[in-house]
């Protein structure tokens, strides 16, 4: 797990040795009986860009959110331009 910090980023980044690949990100959440599975859900939603990459046994999510007082709407665009 690691935290980044840039002036006009803040990037989260997972990694776990998961057996199964990551469920695939959308931004709705299928029903389940068991109501589990908001996480990923919650994620794609809240953050400004979500990349995931997956291997045999490795599991990372890299979870990006654009730093600044702007509306999220008006503040994206020109945050993920920066972004990479």
């Amino acid at each position: 797990t690691s935290v980044l910090i840039e002036e006009e980023t803040l990037t989260l980044s997972v990694v776990d040795q998961g057996q199964q690949p990551l469920p695939k990100l959308t931004s709705t959440r299928r029903k389940r009986a068991d109501n589990r599975g908001w996480g990923l859900f919650l994620i794609q939603n809240l953050m400004d860009e979500v990349e995931v990459v997956t291997a045999p046994g490795r599991n990372e999510l890299h979870m990006i959110i654009c730093l600044g007082n702007a509306p999220s709407s008006n503040r994206t665009a020109g945050c993920r331009e920066n972004i990479g």
